[in-house]
């Protein structure tokens, strides 16, 4: 498993990989709390185990999460620029699904993911403010995203 931050500073070098050579913007942390959602659903519903232990929380804007909160709040809504190396090997697997969630999810808005995220069933099931269940999204990602 990995930590939170890890996994987003994974999203935030490849995207500035991405920039280099196709039409990307930087991340904002809005959109990357997305990608980790949708990261972390992934990751559950095809090996049935976490990326990372952080909790995701359903909010208005779709999702949060505290650390990542924490760590670029001070970007407010702008763009995070990333000009680093992400810091650490992934396994295969993980590097595979994470390319996989950047190519379907990242084309989208901040605020398209934000539409997708209110729509899905397990948004629905949960409180606001409240933690998204992983072994709800397990089943969630399972049934709906993991082809087999």
């Amino acid at each position: 498993m990995y930590k939170v931050d890890q996994i987003a500073n994974w999203f935030l070098a490849y995207n500035n990989y991405i920039m280099k050579s196709e039409d990307a913007d930087y991340l904002t942390i809005h959109k990357l709390q997305k990608l980790l959602f949708y990261a972390q659903g992934s990751s559950l519903g095809a090996y049935d185990r976490e990326l990372f232990a952080d909790d995701i929380l359903k909010t208005t804007q779709g999702v949060s999460i505290k650390r990542i909160e924490q760590l670029y709040e001070s970007y407010g809504n702008d763009g995070i620029s990333y000009e680093f190396d992400c810091g650490f090997k992934l396994s295969k697997d993980d590097q595979i699904l994470l390319e996989e969630v950047y190519k379907i999810f990242s084309k989208y808005s901040s605020w398209g993911l934000r539409n997708m995220i209110v729509d899905e069933n397990i948004w629905k099931e949960t409180e606001i403010g409240q933690i998204i269940k992983k072994d709800r999204m397990k089943q969630f990602f399972k049934d709906k995203y993991i082809i087999e």
